[in-house]
């Protein structure tokens, strides 16, 4: 646990999330995104799973908002060649 989470008292703790980075890659287009994220109970059993384009309902919930910027659609292999 980070420094902040062990100074956290769970009187204060509402819930946690883990969003996986496999969750914003892979789009290939540059995309601004808001969606409302359930927060679970246990930071140990806290992973996302669902689909950042679909807002969850269930409470409690966070707000997210993000923007993924693509620099390149397709990438492009350099060769190096001396004269």
């Amino acid at each position: 646990m980070g420094e902040n989470e062990d100074s956290m008292s769970e009187d204060s703790r509402i819930g946690s999330v883990s969003l996986p980075i496999g969750l914003f890659t892979g789009y290939g287009i540059s995309l601004s995104q808001k969606c409302w994220v359930t927060l679970f109970d246990h930071p140990e059993d806290d992973e996302y799973d669902g689909d950042l384009q679909d807002d969850d309902e269930e409470a409690p919930r966070v707000h997210f908002s993000f923007n993924l910027e693509v620099e390149s659609a397709s990438p492009k292999i350099v060769k190096k060649t001396e004269a």
